[in-house]
Parts: structure tokens; C-alpha cells; sequence
């Protein structure tokens, strides 16, 4: 979920190595990662092995119909071991300096199945709202990245991304990121988790977690987890994950079921 083309070298590098382990244990994974944008469908591919959703989807839409393996610990501003957050931005000359000034405006987020780009900004906004509306307008960008250009050109006054993301934006498209203003974080919840397939047997699903341990603590691959900010993994349950269906359902007592 994090596929920023500057680290694709270092995630492909790291799956071929997450392979080995488990061939070295027979278990059967394809050489290459699948980058096909159709996430929905390879979700709950039958013969899915490994893959990476984002916390809403699974509380929504797969709790139930995939299995949990772990949640992988990120090395950025807004992470707390398995746990992070968004960056609520605007343009660098905006004069807003928090989200309450933001009142009447144009918020972009990337798509409503989103904790990062959606659920977690309608928690952030739901105190502030007066009869369930905050901004004038709001538009689906599409991604993350769609969302910053909308802020960038105009067409959007903020909007939420994800704190691993806005951290590889700074790292490698440091004058892009110079062009947004930070003006407050979102509530925190568990972040995206890795998962496979219902009909994972349970001894293949602990091999999958012990070979993520063991790319996470190899010394000839820290230089790669660096670069994508990995740094470990941590098994969380269902019940970790009910944060982000809480933040959800404190919107929505609070009058504020729909970002806008």
C-alpha cells in the first residue's frame, strides 16, 4: 500500500527475500508482486498469499473473509508502534492554521473506504460540525496523491493523508511536500494490515509470520526496511481494529455520518 516508485526496489527486494524464507518451509509464493490497482477482487482471491489492505476495508468489508497475519510498525512522525495516524494539510500560504479555520471550505479525500484519507478526517472534523456539515463541498480524488494535487491546484483547501505516506513525500519529493502546510494530526488507529486468504491452513498462516519476522530482523536487509520505513511487525487482533469502526460510530453519534 505504500508503493512509492522511489522504494519499489527495496519492497521488490524485500519480497524476494520474504519468498525464500517461505520456499525454504514449502510454501508456495509468486516471484514478483502483484501491482494490478483491482485490490477489492485480489483481496479475497481464493488463493491469495500475502497482501496489504488499509483497516476500514478490513473492518467494513473483510473482517471475517480474510485473515489477519500482522501489522507492520513504520518508522515515521505520527507512528506509534503499529499505531499512526494522518496529516491534515493545506497550501503552504494558506492562512489557516488549524482545522477549525477550515470551516466553509473545500476538503479532497482520496476514496470513502479510506481510514487514512476519510474516516479518520470525518472523526477529526465531526466535533466541529454544526448540523452535520463543516466544508461547502468535498471531492473524491482518488489517492492520496490525487488529493495533494487538488490542494496543490486549487481545486481542494485540504485534506488528510497518511503519515507513512506524507513521510516517503518527504524523503523523496521534498519539493512537493514543501508546497503543504501541516495544521493538526487525526485521531490514531492500527495500521494497514497484512493479510491472507480464509483458506490459508493455520500452519502456513504461522510460517507467513514467522518469515515476516525474520525480513524485519535481518541485518543484510535493514537498509531496505529503512527506506521503506519498516521497522517490525506486531500481531494485533480484531479487537485492536474496532478503533477504527469506534472513530467511525463517535462521527456518527455526533451527528456527522458523511464527510461534508
Amino acid at each position: 500500500m505504500y508503493d512509492h516508485p522511489a522504494v519499489r526496489q527495496s519492497t521488490d527486494k524485500l519480497w524476494r527475500a520474504f519468498v525464500k524464507v517461505l520456499r525454504d518451509e514449502d510454501v508456495r509464493a509468486p516471484d514478483i508482486l502483484n501491482r494490478q490497482p483491482d485490490y477489492a477482487n485480489l483481496w479475497l482471491a481464493p488463493g491469495l498469499i500475502f497482501s496489504q489492505t488499509c483497516g476500514y476495508p478490513y473492518m467494513s468489508e473483510l473482517r471475517g473473509k480474510v485473515q489477519l497475519v500482522a501489522t507492520p510498525v513504520y518508522k515515521a512522525m505520527g507512528c506509534e508502534g503499529p499505531y499512526y495516524c494522518s496529516i491534515i494539510m493545506v497550501r503552504r500560504d494558506d492562512p489557516a492554521t488549524s482545522l477549525a479555520e477550515c470551516r466553509g471550505r473545500i476538503a479532497g479525500y482520496n476514496a470513502v473506504h479510506s481510514q487514512s484519507g476519510y474516516n479518520t478526517l470525518r472523526a477529526a472534523v465531526a466535533p466541529l460540525a454544526t448540523d452535520g456539515r463543516f466544508f461547502s463541498s468535498t471531492v473524491e480524488t482518488g489517492s492520496h496523491s490525487a488529493s495533494m494535487d487538488a490542494v496543490s491546484a486549487g481545486t481542494a483547501d485540504l485534506c488528510a493523508v497518511d503519515c507513512v505516506t506524507w513521510a516517503l513525500m518527504v524523503q523523496h519529493e521534498p519539493d512537493r511536500a514543501a508546497k503543504f502546510k501541516i495544521i493538526q494530526q487525526t485521531p490514531s488507529a492500527p495500521g494497514l494490515p497484512f493479510i491472507t486468504s480464509m483458506h490459508t491452513p493455520p500452519e502456513t498462516l504461522e510460517k507467513l509470520r514467522a518469515a515476516l519476522t525474520a525480513i524485519c530482523t535481518d541485518p543484510a536487509l535493514a537498509s531496505d526496511r529503512d527506506k521503506v520505513l519498516l521497522d517490525g511487525a506486531a500481531l494485533l487482533g480484531d479487537d485492536d481494529y474496532e478503533r477504527v469502526l469506534e472513530l467511525e460510530q463517535r462521527a456518527i453519534a455526533q451527528g456527522y455520518p458523511i464527510l461534508n
